[in-house]
């Protein structure tokens, strides 16, 4: 028979592991590309400025907005390496909202 007078054991749910910094595991992810989930129709002047097709932007790390159409950097968005070359990619957020990156093994 349980003991009625035992309490439950706590459940931690911060003892997740935590990734603060990718670079650690990956020195070579310096850049990311912009595949926003969520792209907007083109208007008329983009049309007329070529900007049919989604956003396929470069940018740096540091950087968790597109410099090239201001989406937030989500699900999908390719991690690369110097020369733009493609590693892996971003596939989820952790609960605390860090990222969840796979990388391609070479």
């Amino acid at each position: 028979m349980s003991d009625q007078n035992s309490k439950p054991t706590p459940v931690s749910f911060l003892s997740s592991p935590r990734i603060d910094d990718d670079e650690i595991d990956h020195p070579d992810h310096i850049l990311w590309q912009c595949r926003p989930a969520t792209q907007p129709k083109p208007t008329f002047m983009d049309k007329i400025r070529g900007k049919e097709e989604p956003c396929k932007r470069i940018n740096y790390m540091e950087n968790d907005v597109c410099n090239g159409c201001s989406a937030k950097r989500g699900v999908g968005a390719l991690a690369m390496a110097r020369e733009a070359m493609i590693i892996g990619e971003l596939i989820a957020f952790d609960v605390h909202g860090n990222e969840i990156w796979r990388y391609d093994v070479v």
